[in-house]
């Protein structure tokens, strides 16, 4: 766990750790690509198009990918990209022994808030997941069904190998507070 938080993320130690995961939750790749959004949003039909037919590379089809999750997500973003990647930063984090278990918990807190905000099933944030991976990863999966894109697969393999780990109750019950721990 220690190895991976600091080869793949830098994290040496609690506080930096700490700090990753509130980034992470709360202005993550989700607040760039809502930026990202925004500033589609403030363009004309005209100065879109021109963009489009001026792109290159990767940018011929992220424009119109972002555009495209924007219709489909809404206010929801690519949230559970950001969310689910936090929750792994909190497991390891844990298992490398930065942080104790209520304070893992604490950490969790606001993700499992915000997961029970935007979603209604593990099947829509993974879908959304899956968006947000591929929107991060650049991957042109526009106009593709997500769940046949690089991951999709093997989301759905687990979903179906291990039903009892995605059951929705998550989506249904009030979240408690770690006490004692802030």
């Amino acid at each position: 766990a220690r190895h991976i938080l600091e080869s793949s993320w830098s994290i040496t130690d609690r506080e930096t750790l700490i700090d990753t995961v509130w980034q992470m939750t709360f202005f993550g790749h989700n607040f760039h690509y809502m930026s990202t959004v925004a500033m589609i949003d403030s363009l004309t039909d005209a100065e879109y198009k021109a963009i489009v037919d001026e792109a290159v590379g990767m940018d011929k089809y992220m424009f119109p990918y972002t555009k495209e999750l924007d219709k489909k997500w809404g206010d929801t973003g690519i949230i559970a990209w950001d969310l689910f990647r936090m929750s792994n930063l909190v497991q390891w984090g844990y298992t490398a022994g930065y942080i104790t278990y209520p304070e893992a918990l604490a950490l969790l807190e606001p993700a499992a808030t915000l997961m029970q905000e935007y979603f209604d099933s593990w099947e829509d944030a993974y879908e959304n997941y899956l968006d947000g991976y591929n929107w991060w990863a650049r991957e042109n999966v526009l106009n593709k069904d997500v769940w046949t894109s690089t991951r999709g697969p093997k989301v759905t393999t687990l979903m179906e190998k291990y039903p009892e780990l995605f059951n929705d109750e998550l989506f249904d019950t009030p979240i408690v507070s770690v006490t004692g721990v802030s």
